[in-house]
This record gives C-alpha cells, structure tokens and sequence, in this order.
C-alpha cells in the first residue's frame, strides 16, 4: 500500500470477520467454557440473529442494546448487530439496573438483545427483547448480507460505549468501523499476530480495553478465548486456565502483572506470561 495505510480500514468489521469465515471456515472462532463455535459456525449464527434484526428495522447507525454474562452468545450478538448494519451498545450485568436502563433510553436503542436471565431487569422499557440462541429454518438465513442490502459502510457506527459518570452522568461515545479496524490492524502488525495465536478476552466487554482483544482476534484469524466471568486475578486457577486453552496474547491492568509475578515468580520458568496487547 503506497500510503502505508492498512486497507482494513476501507471495510467494516463484520467484512473482515466474513473474510475469516471464507478463507477457513473449520477454524476457532471463539473458545470459552460454554462452548466453542468455529469461522463458519459464528458467522452462521450472526448471520441468522442480523436477518432477524433487519426485520426489526435495524439498519445503519441504530443503536442495539446487548447485555450478557462474558460468553459465546455475547460475541455471536455483537457479530449479528454489525452484520444488520447497527451498532451496539453494550449493557455490562455487573452495573446497577438503573445505570443499564438509563443508558437503554439515553442511546434511544430499538431493540435489546439479552440472555434469558437477564431480561427481568429490562422489563417494562418499551424495547423489544430478543434472544440470540432462536433458529431460522431458511438456508438463505446463513448467508452474509451485502452493503448493498444493509447501506452499511465503514463511516457507519460500530458501537456506542458509555463512560463511567464518575464526574456527572454516562456519555456515550460513538465509534465507527473504520476507526476500529484501523487501530486493530495496526496492533495486530505490531504483536505479529498470526491465525495460530490464542488471544484472550479478559476486559468487561463494556470497557475499551475489549475492542482490540475482540476485533484483534476475530478480524485476523485468531482464536478469542473468553475468561470465565468469575477469574478476575492470576490465581492458580486462572494460570491453569490461561495454559490449557494456550493463551499467546493478552491485555491486563498494570496490577495483573504485579499479582502474577508474586503467584509465579522464579519457580516455575517453563510458564511464560502471554504476550501483551
């Protein structure tokens, strides 16, 4: 490229998670203890879920609540919204009830998307809820949709992320596809990122700190390992888990690094700490 600019940054984020799909389809997609879904499978799913919100009016730039525990059906909803041509919103559980419906009214959202568990907390908003998990029968629901079905170009909204209101109310801030995949892509250049790599998805997916692990994985073929909810510090626990499902690369507080230094220290040298985001 003459300009040194990734060409990333000239498609949407669903594109070149679509591209993924193409180039190997039986590759891991997303990996966590609820269930691991292929290239093709997650595509498959989003694809069904994005057909369902267009018939709900969702298009370029409308805003989609999504609120889950960290699992495969968060990442499934995320992929389905951008393929719709939306952008979402994402409803972190572990925030107060109020601060979600808050947020719910003030990104004006025409639908929600939630786990089962979760959807008391919404009753009575006035949007529609849906789940992610429903199936449709047609094949042509697993196929992609074109720009030219959902208007959706990389100047369109990808998602809508709430601060924390420490300083007054929650601002929402608006961030489009091509800002996303260029700074994606030049993280990934810079980490060498390659499809063999297993990068884990530790921050609250409502929090910045997940746009790179996400987009940085799934749109450059690597695997996304979703945490457990519950595994917050480098315990034992969270050491086993990062070695059994082979994490190369992560993104951690400064705090992380501290914690894991005192658990493994100079005793255990075969265990490298994974590669920082």
């Amino acid at each position: 490229m003459p300009d040194g600019r990734p060409s990333e940054q000239d498609r949407c984020l669903h594109e070149l998670i679509e591209a993924q799909a193409r180039r190997n389809a039986q590759a891991p997609a997303v990996v966590s203890l609820d269930g691991a879904l292929s290239y093709g499978e997650l595509n498959a799913r989003a694809n069904r879920l994005a057909r369902r919100l267009r018939a709900l009016g969702v298009g370029p730039d409308a805003r989609v609540g999504i609120c889950f525990e960290r699992g495969v059906e968060m990442i499934v909803s995320i992929l389905g919204v951008l393929k719709a041509g939306g952008c979402y919103v994402p409803l972190d559980p572990a925030h107060p009830v109020d601060r979600l419906r808050w947020m719910l009214r003030d990104c004006d959202a025409r639908v929600l998307i939630a786990q089962p568990s979760l959807r008391d907390r919404f009753e009575g908003s006035g949007v529609e809820i849906l789940e992610p998990s429903a199936q449709a029968a047609s094949r042509e629901d697993h196929c992609n949709l074109g720009r030219e079905e959902t208007g959706v170009e990389p100047r369109h909204l990808a998602y809508v992320i709430y601060t924390s209101g420490s300083t007054g109310l929650p601002k929402g801030v608006m961030v489009e596809h091509r800002q996303v995949a260029n700074l994606a892509a030049h993280c990934v250049l810079a980490l060498r990122v390659t499809c063999a790599d297993r990068i884990l998805q530790f921050f609250s997916y409502g929090f910045d700190g997940s746009i790179l692990e996400i987009f940085g994985a799934l749109s450059h073929g690597a695997a996304l390992v979703l945490v457990p909810p519950a595994m917050k510090v480098p315990d034992e626990s969270f050491v086993a888990f990062l070695t059994a499902h082979g994490v190369t690369i992560g993104a951690f507080p400064t705090a992380f690094w501290h914690h894991w230094a005192s658990l493994v220290g100079d005793d255990r040298p075969g265990l490298a700490p994974p590669r920082c985001m």
